[in-house]
């Protein structure tokens, strides 16, 4: 029997086992009314709601705001990112603000029952994206309804009488009130149907025209079809069509709201930007669009497989290249494993007889590009055959990076001197180094009193190019420094090997000269070896993006796309920050103001400048190839020596003109004052080389007398 005695002795279990019993009945409950709560992360490889508080902590813990707690608190605020997405999901949803009304984005943005520390609350604490997902369930009728509405699709009128409309539109635009008028309407979400009508029908004539702008010489019936097609597709469900991605959504939001660099990829996108930055991928070389019964093969890539195999056609006029109406068959590899369990890959073909009728042309090139050394069939439709044509084409390694250094002998007409002029549009890596040396040697090799190196509109590229670069003329020296985001160390990227070119530099840049490229003029105005001439600063990009997949950062299950975040900056040699700042030129090529250009610190949610590094005890004037004061004293005579004019005739003139003459005439002229720099640089080289010889001259004779 129980007793009081015996209670009181198993009491401790009778409350271990009420107490799992009750925690027991709390789970059940709450399985039952909030099964949000123990939601994974990840299902059906989407990221949930759930994700997106963890996601964000992680996030902040490695990016370069974290080394700041008042930007850090303002960047990574949960109230702030909450406001971002509900406003910036309609512009994901409908960018062209022609599906959604105005009262129903108003809804929205302006519940007055619901507040942005309520919605924050839901999403980031919760793990709760229903607001969102009504939002798109909204879309998705307003989708049906338009399409239901639309002009394009409602009591079709004949063809004459939309191009006559189309006509009629097109010259309402050329007078000037109109179109400032349609530019309001556009912006703006539609109030009524009849708004969503009238939009349906100006989106067709500009679409319309764009499409004639293009091919002029094609019949304007077959011009019509092709845009009454391009629009309907448009209004097809885009690529966020799923309840299941809206926490994608929002992460690409949460995440772009950051910085300017930062940056979420899905992972089709997060695929395709690393074809973008590989120096290669596997295709058939040919440059594609979209058109009436399949793909136009538009022109064959100079060395690609499509050109060596000389199979396919490109465009010799309007219309007459190839096009590419059916994928019958293509060949891929499979890695597989044999019965003693090794890997072995094995090439299978898959049997597709796809049409390409319809298909845009970014969707074509996915079914066309595959393993280098694979094989695709296509049935090709030509210009003068009597029937389709089936072709084998073997895949290939295209170059997607332009190996662009460009030479020239100069002689200045005032002096005699010859000059060698290098032009770098970008930095590549691998033969990078050694292609820019043996330009150099061939031009010293003509007698050179200088070299002028062009980096206008080198938005950068591989760093380690640049560096190498660098290195040529400064040898073995810190040429840029950034902070270590664990230690916060300063970490320092030295010069490899001697310097291995001398004599005068003159560096040219301008607005949009970025990244690497300030970086590489940066260094070399530091230690003193260069004159920069340029506008009154570059682009003033120095920051440093880490990319890698949510897989490896976050420790996620499934193939979740990538992240690109701001991990760090690049500071100069002297510890001067490079970021929002650029590089100062020291000497002016023309007076156009920077105002009305567009810099980095103008960007949306750009990073301010950060503080410059403390390098006590780090002499860089010591460290200078020539003498600081002297070196000063020579851009300051030169600069009151032009007597500095502004090139801009045009008191309005922006940084980069659209006209193609206006262009062409400031860059000559830039180049131009950048060579009478270097002319006056070679000569005061060549006196500073001469007075030094006859210094050491006389201490030689005067050590022998002694």
């Amino acid at each position: 029997m129980w007793t009081a005695k015996s209670l009181k002795k198993y009491w401790p279990e009778r409350e271990s086992l009420l107490l799992a019993l009750l925690t027991l009945l709390v789970f059940l409950w709450m399985e039952e009314h909030w099964p949000r709560v123990h939601s994974p992360l990840v299902q059906e490889q989407e990221l949930t709601c759930r994700a997106l508080e963890p996601l964000v902590h992680r996030l902040e813990q490695v990016h370069v705001v974290s080394q700041d707690s008042h930007l850090k608190e303002e960047r990574f605020s949960r109230l702030r990112m909450a406001k971002e997405i509900r406003r910036q999901l309609l512009d994901r949803l409908d960018k062209g603000r022609e599906v959604l009304l105005h009262s129903e984005v108003d809804v929205f943005l302006n519940e007055t029952k619901v507040s942005d520390i309520q919605v924050a609350a839901e999403i980031f604490l919760e793990g709760d994206c229903r607001r969102l997902v009504k939002m798109w369930e909204t879309y998705r009728a307003g989708l049906d309804r338009l399409n239901e509405l639309s002009p394009l699709n409602v009591a079709p009128i004949g063809i004459g009488q939309r191009l006559q409309d189309i006509e009629r539109r097109l010259k309402m635009l050329l007078e000037p009130a109109r179109s400032a008028e349609l530019e309001d309407f556009f912006q703006s979400w539609p109030e009524s149907i009849e708004d969503l009508q009238e939009k349906s029908r100006w989106r067709l004539a500009l679409r319309f025209r764009d499409l004639e702008l293009l091919e002029p010489k094609r019949p304007k019936p077959e011009v019509l079809e092709l845009a009454l097609r391009s629009l309907n597709r448009d209004r097809q469900p885009g690529q966020f069509t799923q309840e299941k991605q809206i926490p994608s959504i929002a992460f690409g939001i949460i995440v772009s709201s950051i910085d300017a660099h930062t940056r979420y990829y899905s992972e089709s996108d997060f695929q395709r930007f690393w074809k973008d930055h590989q120096s290669s991928f596997g295709g058939l070389g040919i440059q594609i669009r979209e058109d009436l019964g399949g793909i136009r093969v538009v022109n064959l890539v100079p060395g690609g497989p499509a050109e060596k195999q000389g199979i396919l056609r490109g465009e010799l006029g309007k219309g007459s290249g190839d096009l590419i109406t059916r994928v019958l068959a293509r060949e891929t590899i499979e890695e597989t494993k044999n019965s003693t369990g090794k890997s072995q890959t094995a090439r299978i073909w898959q049997n597709l007889n796809l049409s390409l009728e319809g298909v845009d042309s970014q969707r074509a090139a996915e079914w066309l590009m595959g393993p280098v050394g694979t094989r695709v069939i296509l049935e090709v439709s030509r210009q003068g055959a009597p029937a389709p044509i089936v072709v084998t084409l073997e895949r290939g390694v295209v170059p997607t990076k332009r190996e662009s250094i460009k030479s020239q002998l100069i002689s200045w007409p005032t002096t005699g001197q010859k000059f060698g002029y290098i032009k770098m549009d970008r930095f590549y890596g691998g033969s990078l180094v050694r292609d820019f040396a043996q330009t150099v040697n061939q031009l010293v090799q003509k007698g050179l009193s200088g070299l002028l190196l062009d980096l206008r509109d080198n938005p950068g590229g591989d760093l380690a190019g640049a560096l190498q670069v660098a290195s040529l003329f400064l040898g073995s020296r810190p040429l840029v420094l950034d902070i270590d985001g664990m230690d916060r160390s300063i970490r320092a990227h030295w010069g490899e090997g001697p310097e291995q070119i001398t004599g005068p530099l003159v560096v040219l840049v301008n607005e949009n000269s970025a990244s690497a490229a300030e970086i590489l003029a940066g260094s070399l105005q530091t230690y003193h070896r260069a004159v920069i001439v340029g506008s009154q600063h570059t682009f003033g990009k120095g920051s440093i993006q880490a990319v890698t997949s949510l897989k490896q950062l976050f420790n996620l299950d499934g193939f979740l796309g990538g992240i690109k975040y701001t991990s760090s900056y690049y500071f100069l040699p002297d510890g001067t920050p490079i970021h929002g700042r650029g590089v100062i030129p020291d000497i002016l090529a023309n007076n156009r103001t920077l105002e009305e250009c567009v810099a980095q610190k103008d960007l949306e949610n750009a990073l301010p400048t950060p503080r410059p590094l403390d390098l006590p005890g780090v002499d860089i004037k010591a460290l200078a190839a020539i003498n600081q004061d002297a070196f000063r004293s020579f851009i300051g005579d030169v600069t009151r020596e032009l007597k500095l004019k502004s090139i801009a005739q045009n008191p309005g003139l922006k940084c980069l003109p659209k006209e193609l003459a206006e262009r062409e005439r400031i860059s000559s002229s830039e180049k131009t004052r950048a060579l009478r720099v270097l002319s006056r640089l070679s000569r005061w080289w060549e006196k500073r080389n001469t007075v030094a010889e006859r210094s050491r001259a006389q201490t030689s004779r005067k050590g022998m007398t002694n």
